[in-house]
């Protein structure tokens, strides 16, 4: 009995141990209490989205995802839409997060962007870090409305 007792405080605490690297959810029911505060993701995750994004949406997006055009809303020559800003100037907090993985793993071709499919560059957990990043750099009024209008709270 008490070699069970054992086995089980051992399992329990190997459960309850730190997540691995890149491991974290981003399913807002699930919340690790690593998270920033009031924020989805956490600190890790933005600071290895922001370098994925660097190295793969900045030349698009721009620093910082300020946009790399003055309008983003009028179609280019080719009649397709250029990358909108992405730190909370324009649309894409009007999207939930199973939205934004699509767009960025499928491209945005098909909604009249010019954006390539990053699916097969990028792995499901780069993408969640881009994400991450993506939105820590919306303010906290921009932030608030995007979690409240898709139900990711948090306390």
């Amino acid at each position: 009995m008490k070699c069970l007792t054992c086995l089980l405080a051992a399992i329990l605490l190997i459960s309850c141990g730190p997540q691995e690297e890149g491991s974290h959810t981003t399913d807002p029911g699930q919340l690790s209490l690593e998270t920033v505060r009031h924020r989805w993701y956490t600190q890790k995750q933005v600071d290895l989205g922001q370098a994925i994004f660097n190295e793969h949406c900045l030349v698009c997006h721009g620093d910082s995802g300020k946009g790399a055009v003055q309008d983003w809303q009028t179609p280019l020559s080719n009649g397709k839409y250029p990358p909108p800003p992405l730190n909370g100037n324009a649309h894409t907090w009007h999207h939930d997060l199973p939205v934004l993985r699509r767009v960025i793993t499928e491209g945005g071709l098909r909604l009249g962007g010019t954006m390539p499919a990053m699916g097969g560059a990028l792995t499901e957990t780069e993408i969640d870090n881009i994400l991450a990043y993506i939105t820590s750099l919306w303010p906290d009024d921009v932030y608030q409305r995007w979690a409240s209008r898709f139900g990711y709270e948090k306390n």
